[in-house]
Protein backbone atom coordinates (compact mmCIF):
# COMPACT_ATOMS: atom_id res chain seq x y z
CA UNK A 1 0.00 0.00 0.00
CA UNK A 2 1.62 3.47 -0.90
CA UNK A 3 0.73 4.75 2.35
CA UNK A 4 3.79 2.40 3.89
CA UNK A 5 6.17 3.57 1.75
CA UNK A 6 5.97 7.49 1.29
CA UNK A 7 8.57 9.24 3.36
CA UNK A 8 6.26 12.13 3.28
CA UNK A 9 2.52 12.15 3.89
CA UNK A 10 0.57 15.17 3.52
CA UNK A 11 -2.15 13.89 5.89
CA UNK A 12 -2.96 10.47 8.46
CA UNK A 13 -5.84 10.35 11.08
CA UNK A 14 -6.10 13.98 11.37
CA UNK A 15 -2.61 14.95 11.69
CA UNK A 16 -0.44 16.75 8.42
CA UNK A 17 2.83 17.23 7.24
CA UNK A 18 4.11 13.49 7.80
CA UNK A 19 7.53 13.35 7.68
CA UNK A 20 9.99 9.97 7.69
CA UNK A 21 12.26 9.49 10.63
CA UNK A 22 12.80 5.58 10.86
CA UNK A 23 14.73 3.76 8.42
CA UNK A 24 12.90 3.22 5.22
CA UNK A 25 13.87 -0.03 4.65
CA UNK A 26 11.39 -1.08 7.55
CA UNK A 27 7.72 -1.13 6.19
CA UNK A 28 6.35 -2.91 9.63
CA UNK A 29 6.80 -0.06 11.51
CA UNK A 30 7.63 3.19 10.00
CA UNK A 31 8.03 6.48 12.69
CA UNK A 32 6.97 10.26 11.79
CA UNK A 33 7.24 13.35 13.04
CA UNK A 34 3.87 15.37 12.27
CA UNK A 35 1.70 18.29 13.53
CA UNK A 36 -2.45 17.97 14.37
CA UNK A 37 -3.66 21.47 12.38
CA UNK A 38 -6.40 22.61 14.85
CA UNK A 39 -5.01 21.50 18.05
CA UNK A 40 -1.45 22.52 17.03
CA UNK A 41 0.06 19.33 18.85
CA UNK A 42 4.04 18.11 17.40
CA UNK A 43 3.94 14.41 17.46
CA UNK A 44 5.58 11.51 16.92
CA UNK A 45 3.35 8.79 15.19
CA UNK A 46 3.99 4.91 15.10
CA UNK A 47 2.38 4.01 11.75
CA UNK A 48 1.93 -0.18 11.66
CA UNK A 49 1.26 -2.32 8.87
CA UNK A 50 0.78 -5.91 9.28
CA UNK A 51 0.93 -7.07 5.98
CA UNK A 52 4.44 -6.18 6.18
CA UNK A 53 4.54 -8.84 9.07
CA UNK A 54 4.64 -12.14 8.00
CA UNK A 55 4.41 -13.50 11.84
CA UNK A 56 0.87 -14.41 12.56
CA UNK A 57 1.05 -12.60 15.78
CA UNK A 58 1.97 -8.82 14.11
CA UNK A 59 -0.88 -7.51 15.93
CA UNK A 60 0.47 -8.23 18.97
CA UNK A 61 4.54 -7.34 17.71
CA UNK A 62 2.47 -3.80 16.71
CA UNK A 63 0.94 -3.57 20.24
CA UNK A 64 4.15 -4.10 22.03
CA UNK A 65 5.99 -0.61 22.17
CA UNK A 66 2.47 1.36 23.04
CA UNK A 67 1.54 -1.39 26.12
CA UNK A 68 4.74 -1.05 27.54
CA UNK A 69 4.68 2.48 26.94
CA UNK A 70 1.09 2.36 28.69
CA UNK A 71 2.45 0.64 31.63
CA UNK A 72 5.28 3.76 32.15
CA UNK A 73 3.61 7.06 31.79
CA UNK A 74 3.82 8.19 35.67
CA UNK A 75 7.77 8.05 35.25
CA UNK A 76 9.18 11.09 33.96
CA UNK A 77 11.52 9.47 31.68
CA UNK A 78 8.92 7.88 29.35
CA UNK A 79 7.65 9.23 26.35
CA UNK A 80 4.20 10.60 26.78
CA UNK A 81 1.33 8.64 24.29
CA UNK A 82 -0.88 11.14 23.34
CA UNK A 83 -3.27 9.10 20.76
CA UNK A 84 -3.33 5.47 22.05
CA UNK A 85 -3.18 2.10 19.59
CA UNK A 86 -5.67 2.26 17.09
CA UNK A 87 -6.75 1.05 13.60
CA UNK A 88 -6.05 3.76 10.63
CA UNK A 89 -9.45 5.35 9.60
CA UNK A 90 -10.53 3.05 6.42
CA UNK A 91 -7.69 0.63 7.03
CA UNK A 92 -9.28 -1.18 10.16
CA UNK A 93 -7.43 -4.34 10.58
CA UNK A 94 -4.71 -3.60 8.31
CA UNK A 95 -2.92 -0.56 9.78
CA UNK A 96 -2.24 0.61 12.94
CA UNK A 97 -1.47 3.79 14.71
CA UNK A 98 -0.45 5.65 18.31
CA UNK A 99 1.38 8.55 19.23
CA UNK A 100 3.62 10.46 21.96
CA UNK A 101 4.25 13.70 22.04
CA UNK A 102 7.54 14.73 20.21
CA UNK A 103 9.88 14.97 22.98
CA UNK A 104 12.30 17.15 20.08
CA UNK A 105 15.12 15.46 21.60
CA UNK A 106 18.31 14.09 19.63
CA UNK A 107 19.87 10.47 20.37
CA UNK A 108 22.77 10.04 23.19
CA UNK A 109 24.84 8.78 20.30
CA UNK A 110 24.32 12.55 18.47
CA UNK A 111 24.63 14.24 21.60
CA UNK A 112 27.68 13.11 22.75
CA UNK A 113 29.44 14.22 19.04
CA UNK A 114 28.62 17.79 20.57
CA UNK A 115 31.94 18.91 21.73
CA UNK A 116 29.94 21.79 23.91
CA UNK A 117 28.27 18.88 26.01
CA UNK A 118 30.51 19.40 29.20
CA UNK A 119 31.98 16.19 30.35
CA UNK A 120 30.55 17.30 34.00
CA UNK A 121 26.90 16.93 32.65
CA UNK A 122 27.62 13.57 30.47
CA UNK A 123 28.53 11.91 33.71
CA UNK A 124 25.21 13.64 35.36
CA UNK A 125 23.71 12.55 32.34
CA UNK A 126 24.60 8.56 32.48
CA UNK A 127 23.99 9.07 36.11
CA UNK A 128 20.35 9.69 35.92
CA UNK A 129 20.09 7.43 33.03
CA UNK A 130 21.40 4.45 34.96
CA UNK A 131 18.50 5.56 37.68
CA UNK A 132 16.05 5.52 34.99
CA UNK A 133 17.00 2.15 33.94
CA UNK A 134 17.02 1.04 37.41
CA UNK A 135 13.61 2.27 38.19
CA UNK A 136 12.12 0.33 35.11
CA UNK A 137 13.75 -2.68 36.29
CA UNK A 138 12.64 -2.29 39.62
CA UNK A 139 9.95 -5.12 40.66
CA UNK A 140 7.51 -3.65 43.05
CA UNK A 141 4.69 -6.39 42.99
CA UNK A 142 6.61 -9.42 43.49
CA UNK A 143 6.72 -10.65 39.55
CA UNK A 144 9.20 -10.75 36.78
CA UNK A 145 10.80 -7.18 36.14
CA UNK A 146 9.78 -4.89 32.67
CA UNK A 147 12.78 -5.22 30.45
CA UNK A 148 13.62 -2.91 28.06
CA UNK A 149 15.65 -5.25 25.61
CA UNK A 150 16.69 -2.60 23.18
CA UNK A 151 18.60 -0.09 24.37
CA UNK A 152 21.35 1.88 22.65
CA UNK A 153 22.90 5.13 22.24
CA UNK A 154 19.71 5.63 19.49
CA UNK A 155 16.92 5.03 21.88
CA UNK A 156 18.14 6.88 24.68
CA UNK A 157 17.04 10.61 24.27
CA UNK A 158 18.54 13.44 26.27
CA UNK A 159 16.44 16.37 27.07
CA UNK A 160 17.13 19.79 26.92
CA UNK A 161 17.52 19.60 30.84
CA UNK A 162 20.21 16.87 30.38
CA UNK A 163 17.51 14.12 31.79
CA UNK A 164 16.96 10.67 29.85
CA UNK A 165 13.81 9.29 27.81
CA UNK A 166 14.22 5.96 26.84
CA UNK A 167 12.72 4.99 23.69
CA UNK A 168 12.82 2.03 21.27
CA UNK A 169 10.38 -0.10 23.83
CA UNK A 170 9.17 -2.69 20.69
CA UNK A 171 11.21 -5.74 22.00
CA UNK A 172 10.43 -4.92 25.89
CA UNK A 173 9.31 -8.05 27.69
CA UNK A 174 6.43 -7.11 29.68
CA UNK A 175 5.47 -9.60 32.57
CA UNK A 176 2.51 -11.44 32.50
CA UNK A 177 2.16 -10.56 28.58
CA UNK A 178 3.61 -12.93 25.67
CA UNK A 179 6.55 -13.71 24.66
CA UNK A 180 7.87 -11.63 21.04
CA UNK A 181 11.95 -12.88 21.29
CA UNK A 182 11.84 -11.33 17.83
CA UNK A 183 14.96 -12.32 15.36
CA UNK A 184 18.23 -10.05 15.83
CA UNK A 185 20.78 -10.17 12.91
CA UNK A 186 24.21 -9.65 14.66
CA UNK A 187 25.21 -7.05 12.01
CA UNK A 188 22.24 -5.47 13.49
CA UNK A 189 24.03 -4.63 17.10
CA UNK A 190 26.89 -2.69 17.96
CA UNK A 191 29.49 -4.85 20.17
CA UNK A 192 30.71 -1.45 21.83
CA UNK A 193 26.90 -1.67 23.18
CA UNK A 194 25.52 -4.95 23.36
CA UNK A 195 26.00 -5.99 26.96
CA UNK A 196 28.56 -8.80 27.09
CA UNK A 197 25.85 -11.28 28.92
CA UNK A 198 23.75 -10.73 25.50
CA UNK A 199 26.36 -12.67 23.16
CA UNK A 200 26.26 -16.60 22.84
CA UNK A 201 28.29 -18.13 25.60
CA UNK A 202 31.82 -19.24 24.00
CA UNK A 203 31.32 -17.27 20.68
CA UNK A 204 32.01 -13.31 20.17
CA UNK A 205 29.73 -13.57 16.42
CA UNK A 206 26.19 -14.51 17.26
CA UNK A 207 24.93 -12.03 19.56
CA UNK A 208 21.78 -12.83 21.54
CA UNK A 209 18.40 -10.04 21.85
CA UNK A 210 19.75 -7.42 23.99
CA UNK A 211 18.14 -8.15 27.44
CA UNK A 212 19.97 -5.07 29.16
CA UNK A 213 19.25 -6.50 32.72
CA UNK A 214 19.72 -4.64 36.28
CA UNK A 215 22.87 -6.40 35.90
CA UNK A 216 24.76 -5.92 32.78
CA UNK A 217 28.62 -4.70 33.65
CA UNK A 218 28.98 -2.30 31.13
CA UNK A 219 26.34 -0.04 30.37
CA UNK A 220 25.61 1.97 27.49
CA UNK A 221 26.06 5.03 28.77
CA UNK A 222 29.25 4.17 30.80
CA UNK A 223 30.74 3.04 27.29
CA UNK A 224 29.95 6.46 25.68
CA UNK A 225 31.06 8.46 28.88
CA UNK A 226 34.26 6.54 28.50
CA UNK A 227 34.81 6.76 24.73
CA UNK A 228 34.02 10.71 24.94
CA UNK A 229 36.34 10.95 27.91
CA UNK A 230 39.43 9.21 25.98
CA UNK A 231 38.73 11.46 23.24
CA UNK A 232 39.09 14.80 25.07
CA UNK A 233 42.48 12.94 26.53
CA UNK A 234 41.87 14.65 29.90
CA UNK A 235 40.44 13.27 33.22
CA UNK A 236 37.73 15.89 34.50
CA UNK A 237 37.91 17.35 37.76
CA UNK A 238 34.49 16.10 40.56
CA UNK A 239 34.23 17.75 43.81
Amino acid sequence: MRTAIDDVLPRLAGYVDLRLISPRNDRFVRIYRARHPARRDRVMLYLYDLSAHDDDRAETLARREFEALHRLQTYRWAPRILDSFQPVPGYHGEMFFFTIVDPDAPSLRERSTDTTWAVRELIAFAVRALAALRELHATKDGGAPTLHRNLSPNTILVRHDNTPLLTGMHLARIPGDETIATAVQPEQLDPTTTAPRCWRAGSRRRPLLPTCTPFVPRCKCCLLVGAKLKARRRTPYLP
